[in-house]
């Protein structure tokens, strides 16, 4: 007589039946029922195999026949007495969820869960866990883990009065185009950063294409009526299309008014913040600003693109360190040095970059280096002198491009800290270089110092209040901060007013070294809120190193109108950094492997 098929040694029979019978058999891992007509095991094997492929390719594994049934059973003779508890049947899903975790945040390939040596060391943790497959992982639970972020994002923002969003459009690898969206609030005095999108984008990149699948992400997260600012890169399309939305909005307000022509030249030119507050009892209009990095990036471009001396020493830079990189022998050379670092014009700051690895290698190692260009000590000089001139707007990209700390509020402190710095080394070097740069900053830049938007993010933020302002343009913001608080809804409840104690004054960084932090205080004050707000402003500045929304929490009761206020400008983005330090993660996973299904996936 045959002997019986090793498959049934691991299900159990519910009832004893002839062979012409259907009855059920339980798996001994998951004790699901599976249905079976007599000897027949082609449902228990389809079982095994979609279920718990790793038991199905040990049963099926290639081994002599006449041992095969000794082995399979010796090698299940353990695992079939281990069956999940009641009491720990949540481990499963609870596993399933970690290993989930581990594929979506350390962006590990779906084939993972296939891998024989990763299936192992899951058996030997946990033998009675049964791995999902890969198609279960891609189907079902990455889906699931989406709409479960999705949800808590829709929530959260539920809770906020006003987001600002950073957009970019990103081409890969494989010449697919992808529009990313991340947004940035406060919640409870925390400054909050979501990705909201990474789409594909198809067709031509216009900026009604780009509005139309604005509107269809924002609508998708209900914060239609919500967005205040949008941050953008200086692209035509991009300025095109919130343009087109801000045109929009106004016909769609003013759509409803008599047109009155006759007294046409009458009117008066309405300023565009005015016009806002105009209109943000009907319908919030997002304003549109450009990213201050990358126009920080144009001001440099501006200088170096002159031809000179200059652009002579970083060709040859440029040559030498592309040499080394192409050179086996020299790259076994400096394989113990600071790695070299060609410019790249995606990348900013790359040409500082470059130059600071070619001075941090070692001079015993450049001497080595069997190449036929050398650089005489003027070129050595002048590279130096790049690098002295060059660090203040690295120190400027850094602190403007965070996420997840406030940046809007630094922009106009950066700008005269530049400014002053510039005219220092105008001075030291007499270079057209520097001059080129200070001339483009006045000229690129002055449109931050124009946009009441940032002056009243710095005046909010408790590093810098006014102290980096002419008494002008201090005695201005004080009216419109006063106006903006008192348009606010502020409880009434009597706060009590204590000035804070004289400490000395903080220490400054070499870009904000122009800023005067020496403590001003006037009269006694009350309680009302002109004296709250000259309060804030006539005390001394916080350490740059500070935290400002710390500094509104702590004192949210104290400076109601002000902190509400602060919360809308602190908000801000300056750059559009966090959108693009997304499509640097998206970069690491088109892999070939994964592409087709992560290309579908965007699309939700």
């Amino acid at each position: 007589m045959a002997s019986p098929s090793p498959v049934f040694s691991h299900f159990h029979a519910l009832s004893e039946t002839s062979a012409s019978e259907t009855h059920k058999a339980r798996c001994k891992y998951c004790g699901f029922d599976v249905s079976i007509k007599g000897k027949s095991t082609s449902n228990l094997i389809t079982h095994l195999k979609r279920k718990h492929p790793d038991v199905y390719q040990s049963l099926y594994s290639a081994t002599p026949k006449s041992d095969s049934t000794q082995e399979i059973s010796y090698f299940f003779e353990d695992t079939t007495v281990k069956k999940w508890r009641s009491t720990d049947r949540g481990k499963q899903e609870e596993i399933t969820n970690a290993i989930v975790s581990f594929v979506a945040d350390d962006l590990q390939a779906l084939s993972v869960v296939e891998s024989k040596a990763f299936r192992n060391v899951l058996q030997k943790a946990e033998p009675r866990y049964s791995m999902p497959s890969r198609k279960h992982l891609s189907t079902k639970l990455i889906p699931q883990r989406y709409q479960n972020i999705y949800a808590d994002i829709v929530k959260l923002l539920s809770v906020s009065s006003q987001v600002c969003l950073t957009i970019d459009i990103w081409l890969n690898r494989q010449m697919r185009s992808y529009l990313g969206v991340t947004c940035h609030f406060i919640v409870d005095f925390k400054l909050q950063c979501a990705m909201l999108s990474c789409h594909r984008f198809r067709g031509s990149h216009t900026g009604e294409r780009i509005i139309q699948l604005f509107e269809e992400i924002v609508t998708s997260f209900n914060i239609s009526g919500k967005v205040d600012r949008v941050i953008t890169d200086n692209a035509s399309n991009m300025k095109k299309a919130f343009r087109l939305l801000e045109i929009s909005c106004f016909e769609d307000d003013t759509a409803g008014e008599e047109d009155d022509h006759s007294n046409i030249d009458d009117l008066e030119i309405i300023e565009t913040e005015g016009l806002l507050n105009q209109l943000e009892f009907h319908q919030i209009v997002p304003r549109h600003h450009a990213c201050f990095d990358h126009t920080l990036q144009l001001v440099i471009k501006d200088a170096l693109k002159n031809p000179g001396h200059i652009q002579r020493v970083l060709g040859k830079i440029s040559k030498l360190i592309s040499h080394v990189r192409h050179s086996s022998q020299a790259c076994e050379l400096f394989e113990n040095d600071h790695k070299l670092q060609i410019a790249n014009v995606t990348r900013w700051n790359s040409q500082l970059t470059m130059i600071k690895s070619l001075l941090d290698t070692s001079d015993e190692n450049m001497k080595k280096l069997e190449y036929s260009v050398n650089f005489p000590v003027s070129e050595t000089n002048t590279t130096k002198d790049l690098l002295e001139v060059l660090t203040p707007f690295q120190w400027a990209t850094d602190l403007t491009q965070g996420g997840k700390k406030v940046t809007a509020s630094v922009v106009l402190p950066i700008v005269r800290g530049l400014r002053t710095e510039l005219a220092k080394l105008e001075k030291k070097f007499l270079s057209s270089f520097v001059a080129t740069l200070k001339s483009s900053l006045d000229s690129r830049l002055s449109q931050y110092e124009e946009d009441l938007t940032f002056q009243l993010a710095a005046a909010l933020d408790p590093r810098w209040k006014l102290a980096w302002c002419t008494p002008e343009e201090s005695a201005n913001l004080r009216k419109i901060i006063f106006r903006k608080v008192n348009e606010i809804a502020v409880d009434s409840t009597v706060c009590v007013i204590t000035l804070p104690e004289q400490s000395p004054p903080p220490k400054r960084s070499a870009l904000f070294n122009f800023i005067e932090v020496s403590p001003i205080y006037g009269t006694e004050l009350g309680t009302n809120t002109i004296d709250k707000i000259e309060e804030y402003l006539n005390s001394p500045c916080l350490s740059e190193f500070t935290e400002p929304l710390i500094f509104w929490k702590n004192n949210q009761y104290k400076y109601e109108g002000l902190s509400k206020l602060a919360c809308k400008y602190l908000q801000i983005p300056a750059s559009s950094a966090p959108v693009e330090r997304i499509f640097s993660i998206a970069g690491r996973i088109f892999v070939r492997t994964d592409v087709v299904y992560l290309t579908t996936y965007s699309k939700s």
